[in-house]
């Protein structure tokens, strides 16, 4: 990307693009360095080798940080990313029809979790054979499950038959 100088495309000023008089500064190292025009905050910026970055545009006057732009747009847009994925984080977990007590409670105990640490949870029973003809046995575990994981989560909606599949989600609270 062949920028000029001082432009940015996130609407970021930095360096000249800066139009205030004066800028409250903070230095590379966090530190406040006080109220000081433009002109010389630049010149600080450009002596220890990095930027001026216009990082609290509505104060009074505009907060700014010398450091290096690069290095602070990509953690900015990393952590975007981060957001972003969090809210649409998914865990499957798979029943058989036939599962035993154990098994079941060791699977629920991994949902709550899952819920307690804010993740959406898909479960889906899987019937096999002659199981399909019977539908009321992967009701009957998730009525199951259900009862063990209540409080820990919401359900979101009905449970769903899709082929030999039967699902329901289930949202943090």
């Amino acid at each position: 990307m062949n920028q000029r100088r001082g432009t940015n495309t996130d609407r970021t000023r930095v360096n000249e693009a800066i139009r205030a008089r004066e800028v409250r500064l903070v230095g590379a190292d966090g530190k406040a360095l006080g109220v000081m025009k433009t002109t010389e905050a630049l010149a600080a910026a450009r002596a220890s080798g990095l930027d001026l970055v216009e990082v609290a545009p509505q104060a009074e006057p505009p907060v700014c940080r010398i450091l290096a732009y690069s290095k602070w747009r990509y953690q900015q847009d990393k952590q975007e990313r981060a957001k972003r994925q969090h809210g649409q984080e998914t865990k499957l977990i798979k029943f058989g029809v036939r599962i035993g007590e154990g098994d079941l409670e060791t699977k629920c105990r991994k949902i709550r979790e899952l819920l307690a640490e804010g993740a959406k949870v898909r479960i889906v029973v899987t019937m096999k054979g002659r199981e399909v003809a019977h539908p009321e046995l992967a009701d009957e575990v998730l009525r199951r499950v259900d009862e063990r994981i209540s409080g820990a989560g919401r359900r979101e909606g009905t449970s769903r038959r899709e082929g030999r599949n039967v699902s329901l989600d289930y949202l943090p609270l």
